[in-house]
Order: structure tokens, then C-alpha cells, then sequence
């Protein structure tokens, strides 16, 4: 499965929401390892950091700081083949790596429309606020100018 072109279609045909506990426990017992690709990107996402400012102030929203051994680990790959699909994931856009001196740092760059569906749809709402047309504009100063030589009250 593509994940880059599956992600063109989320939220086309709805969203559930689903508790982090939940889903966590779906990892937890999760004992078929390897993951597919598609889980280990969910399971990203389930380890990406949810507030807005971190303690240490470097890691932000839709991020996660792990090491390359933990993550293999966790999702059962080799860190040849954790590293080959965390590559392929950034050169499609989806994420960025940045290796540090002891750890790896991932951001998922679509995790705000993951995560906050409703958030970029109500934005996107008030913002195509539609225009006036130019007959409304005419209409309103013609009526404006009515009121004032008729002094009549609107």
C-alpha cells in the first residue's frame, strides 16, 4: 500500500475517533511483528508528540525523538529496513528525519490533518467568505445615497 497516495484520499469518506489508549493497546498486543508499512506509519503517529511545547522546548507537535534501535524494536524491522522506509517517507513528503548525536528525530509533516480534521475544515470555511458581487456593491451605495437626499431612515 502507498501510503503517500492513500493519504491523498483520508477523511474523504469520514473520520472516527479513537482514543490514544485504545489504540496503544492495539500495539501492545500486537505480538504478529514485523509491522506493515501502514501500521508503522499509524504507530508514528501514535508516538508523536500530542501538546504544542515539549519540556525540553525542541521537540513540537507531530514529532517523535526515539532512536533507530527502539523503533526497529517496537515494529519488529531491522534498522536497514527501518532506515530504507523512513527515506522513501521523506523523499514522498511525508515526514522529516534529522539525525541527532543519540537520537533520531521524526516529523510528520501531515499530522495537524490527521490529527485535527475538524480544525482545517472550519478554518477553511471561514476563510472562502464569499465576496460581495458588483451589483451588491452598486445596489448598496445607490441605497445609501437614497436614504441621505430622502432622509428617510433605513
Amino acid at each position: 500500500m502507498n501510503i503517500s497516495q492513500e493519504l491523498k484520499r483520508v477523511g474523504r469518506s469520514g473520520f472516527i475517533v479513537l482514543p490514544r489508549d485504545l489504540i496503544e493497546l492495539c500495539f501492545e498486543d500486537h505480538s504478529e511483528l514485523p509491522l506493515q508499512r501502514t501500521e508503522v506509519y499509524i504507530y508514528l503517529l501514535l508516538c508523536a508528540r500530542y501538546a504544542t511545547q515539549s519540556p525540553d522546548g525542541i521537540q513540537q507537535r507531530g514529532s517523535v525523538v526515539t532512536s533507530m534501535r527502539s523503533l526497529a524494536r517496537h515494529v519488529g524491522w531491522c534498522r536497514s529496513k527501518l532506515k530504507l522506509f523512513l527515506e522513501e517517507m521523506e523523499a514522498e513528503g511525508l515526514l522529516t528525519i534529522e539525525q541527532m548525536v543519540h537520537s533520531l528525530h521524526i516529523r510528520l509533516l501531515h499530522y495537524e490533518r490527521l490529527c485535527y480534521p475538524r480544525q482545517k475544515e472550519q478554518s477553511a470555511v471561514t476563510e472562502q467568505k464569499p465576496r460581495p458581487s458588483l451589483t451588491d456593491l452598486a445596489f448598496a451605495e445607490f441605497w445609501q445615497d437614497y436614504h441621505e437626499l430622502s432622509q428617510v431612515p433605513e
